[in-house]
């Protein structure tokens, strides 16, 4: 039996979340050779906010506010926008 590829099939959708799985461990490997001191931990951040773990994904956030939010309050709303969380990016954004 093959693949069913209609998008509301289980098969599909565990390959659609395979496909999520690799596309964040490759941020992540992409973001860590970043030598930036300002953009560097803010792209690693990024990259952890789409991955799995969301204990990690958390911590980098938190890092980023307490070490960048008061010079990069952009960055830290582009974080809230990765996370999908529209109040606190128009804060940070108001912010800037």
């Amino acid at each position: 039996m093959g693949i069913n590829t209609w998008a509301g099939s289980p098969n599909s959708n565990a390959a659609m979340h395979q496909e999520q799985i690799s596309q964040a461990a490759a941020a992540v490997h992409d973001a860590q050779k970043g030598t930036d001191p300002v953009n560097g931990p803010l792209i690693r951040a990024m990259a952890q906010q789409i991955g799995l773990d969301h204990h990690q994904a958390d911590a980098a956030l938190r890092d980023c506010i307490a070490k960048y939010g008061k010079e990069q309050p952009y960055g830290v709303a582009d974080l809230y926008a990765q996370r999908k969380q529209p109040d606190e990016t128009f804060d940070w954004l108001q912010r800037a």
